[in-house]
């Protein structure tokens, strides 16, 4: 009888049609490699298995169509990080974007995301089990013990993590073997769980000794996110974003943080880039008139910002809609 991880590993494998290959280059041949289907799209999956309640995934993927992710999901806990990705998660819903972290509660029920065609998914995570973080972490810290779902769920999507990808490209370049490679994974699991769970209490500690946010305050930014929705593609002044809230300019500042975890210049970046990413799949406008489309005079300028958030140059990403094998070879 198959155990809760080889699973859903098996119902991930099926939906993508994945099946076992021979160990490639540069990937640790002690772990397992699963290519896609070719009709769905070209890349693998390299999976670890450090026991039967945690495992190291890599993978780097790209598919020719949106791909709809839909599987049963047991409990679980998943952090790692995306080196390149688009798409959208439901239930909670989230953007997935590039150079952040994945971070994620599985709860019994149906999991659902979308992955955007012809761009790459390249990742690199760890799922661990609850006979891991319930059973065996809990038998071993028994007097200091603290429930790790938390502290996952409120790391999901953040982008200065340092530690956390020090940890996991030691893990996607590590290639010894047998006994060494066993005692390897199994402490960087550790490792990695342990830099959660402080980065987490880090993060709430810094909320907490902040300044609490009224309810009428939230109302507040609610038009003001309603009002950004509407015009980021404009010259988003902060003097009438203050009057829409009724806020001093500072307070609106601090405010607007202390709800959304990110500057309003941030969250008017992250409209624009999620908009250019869908221009540039969608439409056959050039860089040059996207860059205006979404708010910037210069060109140059939205390049630089939109690599910095996606990992790819507009012309890259745009390039990987037709150019599948520069997807593949994209340098690690």
């Amino acid at each position: 009888m198959k155990n809760q991880l080889e699973q859903m590993y098996e119902d991930i494998f099926s939906i993508k049609e994945c099946v076992p290959d021979k160990p490639m280059e540069g990937l640790n041949p002690e772990g397992k490699t699963f290519t896609i289907s070719p009709p769905i799209g070209q890349g693998y999956c390299w999976v670890y298995r450090c026991n039967e309640a945690a495992a190291v995934t890599i993978m780097k993927q790209t598919y020719y169509d949106d791909f709809y992710c839909q599987f049963n999901q047991p409990d679980f806990l998943c952090i790692g990080y995306y080196y390149s990705v688009s798409g959208e998660q439901f239930q909670p819903y989230r953007r997935l974007a590039s150079n952040t972290v994945q971070a994620y509660v599985g709860q019994r029920g149906v999991y659902r995301a979308i992955h955007h065609k012809d761009v790459p998914v390249h990742s690199i995570s760890i799922i661990i089990m609850p006979e891991y973080y319930e059973s065996y972490l809990q038998s071993r810290f028994s007097d200091t013990y603290e429930p790790p779902e938390e502290a996952f769920a409120s790391l999901s999507g953040i982008t200065e993590f340092p530690e956390l990808l020090l940890v996991l490209n030691q893990i996607k370049n590590y290639m010894g073997t047998g006994m060494a490679a066993k005692l390897f994974y199994k402490s960087k699991v550790d490792e990695v769980i342990s830099l959660v769970m402080h980065k987490a209490k880090e993060l709430k500690m810094k909320k907490s000794s902040g300044r609490k946010v009224s309810g009428e305050d939230i109302l507040a930014l609610n038009s003001v996110v309603a009002y950004i929705n509407d015009h980021f593609a404009l010259k988003v002044n902060l003097g009438l974003l203050a009057r829409i809230a009724c806020m001093s300019p500072a307070k609106l500042r601090y405010t607007f943080k202390a709800v959304y975890g990110c500057t309003i210049s941030e969250y008017i970046q992250n409209k624009r880039i999620g908009q250019a990413e869908h221009l540039l799949l969608y439409t056959d406008l050039s860089i040059a008139q996207i860059a205006k489309t979404i708010g910037y005079q210069k060109h140059v300028s939205f390049s630089e910002m939109f690599k910095k958030h996606t990992g790819l140059t507009p012309k890259e990403y745009r390039k990987a809609c037709t150019d599948v094998s520069f997807i593949l070879n994209t340098p690690e």
